[in-house]
């Protein structure tokens, strides 16, 4: 955290940082606290699930893996710029 901070503060303008603390202070204050669902609502999931699967747009779990292990070799070879 602190090479972030000391990169923010070597690149941003004082407005700039006065905006981004603001922002992280509206989050911080925000309930970002983990709401259960509803009955309904997980029965409308599954539903959707049940229709993306009889549809064919899922990815099953060895090809997901295999992906990321192909983007991490990519990465350490550094021929993948991450986002």
């Amino acid at each position: 955290m602190t090479n972030l901070l000391n990169y923010l503060t070597g690149t941003l303008s004082p407005n700039d940082m006065q905006w981004i603390s603001d922002k992280l202070k509206e989050y911080a204050n925000k309930d970002n606290s983990l709401k259960p669902f509803t009955k309904e609502e997980l029965y409308d999931r599954i539903k959707l699930s049940e229709a993306d699967i009889a549809a064919g747009r899922v990815i099953d779990d060895d090809d997901a893996w295999d992906d990321f292990d192909d983007e991490l070799v990519l990465e350490e070879q550094g021929e993948l710029e991450m986002a």
